[in-house]
């Protein structure tokens, strides 16, 4: 809409009659073709990141696998829990172990994923553990093996290798994004 010099529409808030701020601000199916805007549930919206800039938004974290605390028992000894088949929106994992009980050696907790000829391949580990505290690693993309963690195919477990443990308890979270 050309603008006068001398008379420009105006509404009581003061914006420019006829004329849109931003695609912020633009009510759903009010604009045809709404290419590089994502509908937000409310209105049209721009992608952007978390410093507000816009670039490619990233996907809500959802929980993989929880468990209560485990009291000693098998994670004494060397084991696994068997997580199942990889999500199909998962291209990332994080998975958190708490130790709240620890008496031994150490223990190290790692994801595997099967490779096409059934093997378990480890794609992310703990450091040695020889301590009560929260551990918390990551396998997603740009990391070694990462290209086995493929969103839909393959199964995924948390494995861990115990040295001399007498007491554990333990906790394992796995989250998906």
């Amino acid at each position: 809409m050309p603008t006068n010099p001398v008379f420009t529409p105006v509404d009581g808030s003061g914006n420019v009659i006829g004329q849109v701020a931003s695609a912020d601000s633009l009510p759903a199916g009010s604009v045809p073709g709404v290419a590089g805007l994502l509908w937000n549930g409310t209105t049209w919206d721009r992608p952007r990141g978390s410093n507000g800039s816009p670039s490619v938004l990233t996907q809500a974290a959802f929980s993989v696998y929880a468990e209560a605390p485990v009291v000693n028992g098998a994670r004494l000894a060397t084991g696994n829990i068997v997580g199942g088949s990889i999500p199909n929106n998962a291209s990332l994992f994080l998975v958190s172990v708490v130790v709240t009980a620890f008496t031994g050696t150490s223990v190290t907790y790692s994801l595997q994923v099967q490779d096409a000829n059934t093997n378990w391949v480890t794609l992310g580990s703990t450091a040695s553990i020889t301590a009560t505290g929260t551990y918390v690693f990551s396998v997603g993309p740009g990391m070694t093996n990462a290209n086995l963690l493929v969103p839909g195919s393959g199964n995924w477990r948390v494995s861990w290798v115990a040295s001399a443990l007498t007491a554990l308890t333990s906790q394992i979270g796995v989250t998906g994004r």
